[in-house]
């Protein structure tokens, strides 16, 4: 896997959850209305991973159901 560094990200407590702020040049890159839901994953290094899931396939899996 290839990685690119963006920015950092600011982070902050929220009730019981840490709200990480996805940068609007990040943001722009994926698509604007493809980010707002993530598949959220933890590689061999312990890294957190955020997946986008696009919008099209998102409307299919609740089509399934």
């Amino acid at each position: 896997m290839t990685e690119q560094i963006i920015t950092t990200a600011k982070a902050y407590l929220s009730d019981h959850s840490k709200v990480v702020v996805i940068p609007k040049k990040l943001r722009r890159k994926l698509g604007e209305r493809n980010t707002d839901l993530f598949i959220v994953k933890l590689d061999e290094q312990q890294r957190i991973v955020l997946e986008p899931i696009l919008r099209q396939k998102k409307l299919e899996k609740e089509m399934e159901t």
